[in-house]
């Protein structure tokens, strides 16, 4: 970490800070100048990005000379406003309930601010593509889409990288990646201040709101990594609090306001997807009082609210349109990759309305978590649908009933499950809290949009998050309808369930402050890989190839693989390396080298370009997914490097177990038979093909090793107890369309023989012994 570099990532914090002071001066109450201030300083940096990227100049050089003018700008504004309006311009000091607000905070931002700085990005979609689209964004000077096979790193939402990549950008390390995400968590305290002080409420409710959402484990949890759901709680605890003021305010609708509630829509909308279930409901509820206020100006603002919304985004629906056909994007991925439900009906709707629920009401009990999901199962059969329907289940996922307390991707909040359906219940039910229900309906009609859109999939909790915040608003309002004796019982009961809910998700699975070893006693990069072992194998074998190949100019094919950290060891060890990412004007002709990252599948022998120039895969141990010119290969003298598993287009029944702490170095890795037959296919590229293996005898008795290849006998091996390092290489006769390689084990356990090797090699791979 360079510590001189650091302090540019500071630039963007002054400018927020400007922006905040300025607000004050111009009138603005404190809370509401740093929400408003928050909204305004997230569209500065969209708009800043985009206009850099206009000139191709969202580079680190660039970058830093525009944050210089910025805060240079904003301080002298400031000052200016300052000398006009005097120390009186700023208002009162906070007041004690913002005070209050954030000494219940604290504990939570501390812990998290601690996980967030020490830990650099872990979260497998930060690794798949939202770091990479940073990387590649710096790279070209631009937001500009970009070739890649991995579509999320183009049509998903990108305010939240496009907020990381300033700080990627002027520091040019990545030690400010998981903070994006926790200021939106240090400034929840405040959204819940401004909208409970709309009820002239207690300081028993202000503080009973704020240990309600900061004890949310999924926002603890994403308080310290890089993933976006935190960001949209956000803007959304934001828009509920415009549609306060909005309610309350009388007379005519200002033009701040609907510029402001604008903003806010087009934050919201620019940094998740699931912000089109999470908006309308309040988007009809601010209409409404608009309309109820001031019909004849209602319509002119709404449209000048759509036109800041509808100008903001338009930038990133003009990308997809113009690249997909549709504003929105496409998945492109496996069968069954989309997120949204292929089947709807009532019986779908309860289907999800329960599997969803349970993501929350998992213990640490497997017996508790077991009977639960067979009365989920239960229930699905008397519906009349299947609980693993793959039109209403994500990818090929089974559905299940699982404890995760401390995963940043599971982890559930049963408690706040509990007593926001009990507020939506109490608030609809009692007229003296009518004033609130439009809250309630809108918290229920989110809630309905999420599971009639949504497919079911494990990591569902967090993306309910900005459900979580929003319904959590109205725990506090029924407790404060209590009488003061009351108030203050349910009051203490709420906060000692939330607290006892957080407990078990206080330590971070990922990010372990006290569990050892934690991330204070291992170095920073050694924590890139800490649970991905066999990944920090594959990269550093890639980053060494591809040094010793001369490649400069590299193209990365990954789909659900985690190309991020092999990207940032690129940059720091081959110079001039570039990713093959270009702007769609200047597409190069064909790369130095192609990785394909697909961890634990087969991968073929070549790789055929549409101009019919092949590529030839290359590699050793775990280094798979490396793909060199044929010529170059033959030129470098490597067409006998293979990875230990390489060469096939296809498997069936064959899996890569891997073994070792999640910090060692070098885990081991192999594949062993686990059914009576296990099958491989590839492709014939020459007639002179070779299979070689490599394996060890594991079981407790003499077994044969069987080879067929297109339903013809190739081989026949005796492995006797306890063999080790026996080696196969066998010629084949092969067909170029494609072949079918098929193995068994006869006489003993499938998994006596495991493999340590096993490729299909061409002609040119004349030197095994070189391996």
């Amino acid at each position: 970490m360079n510590g001189p570099a650091q302090t540019w990532g500071l630039l963007p914090l002054v400018v927020f800070a400007a922006i905040f002071l300025q607000l004050r001066l111009a009138g603005e109450g404190g809370v509401r100048a740093a929400l408003r201030g928050a909204t305004l300083w997230a569209a500065l940096v969209w708009v800043l990005t985009h206009a850099l990227g206009v000139f191709g100049l969202l580079h680190p050089g660039p970058l830093r000379v525009a944050w210089m003018v910025l805060a240079a700008t904003s301080i002298g504004g400031v000052a200016f406003s300052f000398r006009r309006r005097g120390a009186r311009g700023l208002g009162a000091r906070p007041g004690a309930d913002v005070v209050l607000a954030y000494a219940l905070a604290t504990g939570f931002l501390l812990l998290a601010f601690a996980a967030a700085v020490l830990s650099p990005p872990l979260t497998v979609d930060v690794l798949n593509y939202h770091g990479p689209r940073q990387l590649l964004w710096l790279q070209q000077g631009s937001l500009a889409h970009f070739l890649t096979t991995n579509d999320r790193a183009l049509m998903m939402p990108p305010l939240a990288e496009v907020i990381g990549v300033q700080f990627l950008g002027l520091t040019g390390d990545d030690c400010w990646a998981n903070l994006p995400q926790w200021f939106a968590y240090a400034l929840l305290p405040l959204a819940m201040v401004g909208i409970l002080r709309s009820l002239h409420a207690s300081r028993i409710a202000v503080a009973l709101g704020v240990l309600i959402v900061m004890s949310l484990p999924m926002a603890y949890h994403e308080a310290a990594n890089g993933k976006n759901d935190l960001q949209l709680a956000l803007w959304t605890l934001i828009l509920v609090h415009e549609v306060v003021l909005a309610r309350a305010a009388p007379g005519r609708i200002g033009r701040c306001e609907a510029v402001v509630a604008g903003l806010v829509v087009a934050a919201a909308l620019l940094t998740k997807s699931t912000a089109f279930l999470v908006l309308p409901p309040l988007l009809v509820v601010v209409l409404l009082a608009w309309w109820r206020r001031d019909r004849a100006r209602a319509p002119r603002m709404v449209l000048a609210a759509l036109l800041v919304a509808g100008g903001l985004t338009a930038p990133l629906f003009a990308r997809n349109l113009a690249w997909y056909g549709t504003p929105l994007g496409v998945h492109r991925s496996d069968e069954g990759g989309q997120q949204a439900n292929a089947a709807f009906g009532p019986a779908i709707l309860a289907s999800n309305v329960l599997r969803q629920t349970t993501l929350h009401l998992a213990g640490p009990d497997p017996a508790w978590n077991q009977r639960l999901e067979r009365a989920v199962r239960a229930a699905h059969q008397w519906l009349g649908v299947s609980a693993d329907d793959p039109r209403t289940t994500l990818w090929v996922g089974r559905y299940s009933v699982t404890y995760g307390a401390g995963s940043e991707s599971k982890s559930g909040a049963p408690a706040h499950l509990v007593l926001v359906l009990l507020a939506v219940g109490v608030v609809l039910g009692r007229r003296s809290l009518r004033s609130w229900r439009w809250l309630a309906w809108s918290t229920l009609a989110m809630a309905l949009l999420f599971t009639a859109v949504l497919k079911w999939q494990p990591w569902g909790a967090r993306l309910q998050l900005p459900i979580f915040v929003a319904g959590s608003l109205l725990v506090p309002v029924v407790v404060e309808a209590c009488s003061i004796t009351g108030r203050r019982w349910a009051a203490g009961i709420v906060a000692v369930l939330v607290l006892t809910a957080w407990w078990p998700s206080r330590e971070m699975a990922e990010r372990p402050l006290w569990t050892a070893p934690t991330l204070w006693q291992v170095p920073r990069d050694t924590n890139r890989y800490r649970y991905f072992p066999a990944l920090r194998v594959r990269d550093m074998g890639l980053v060494g190839l591809l040094r010793e190949s001369g490649a400069r100019d590299v193209a990365i094919s990954s789909v659900h693989d985690m190309p991020y950290n092999l990207m940032r060891a690129l940059q720091q060890t081959v110079p001039g390396v570039h990713f093959y990412g270009a702007p769609v004007s200047a597409i190069p002709a064909l790369p130095d080298a192609l990785v394909v990252l697909e961890l634990h599948k087969p991968l073929p022998l070549y790789h055929v370009f549409p101009d019919g120039t092949r590529f030839r895969l290359v590699g050793e141990g775990a280094t798979d997914g490396l793909y060199l010119p044929e010529a170059r290969v033959r030129a470098l003298g490597w067409a006998h490097r293979l990875p230990a598993f390489g060469g096939w287009t296809m498997s069936e029944h064959f899996d890569l177990k891997i073994e070792g702490g999640a910090l060692r170095e070098t885990p081991v890795m192999w594949r062993e038979l686990t059914r009576p037959r296990a099958k491989l296919w590839f492709r014939g590229w020459s007639t002179a093909m070779r299979l070689r293996a490599a394996f060890d005898s594991w079981g407790r008795q003499e077994v044969r090793l069987n080879v067929r290849l297109n339903g013809v006998d190739l081989a026949t091996v005796t492995v006797p107890v306890g063999a080790r390092r026996q080696t196969l290489d066998l010629p084949m006769v092969v067909q170029a369309t494609g072949n079918e390689l098929e193995l068994s084990v006869t006489g003993g356990p499938p998994d006596a023989v495991r493999f340590t090797q096993l490729v299909v090699v061409d002609g040119d791979a004349t030197d095994p012994a070189a391996r």
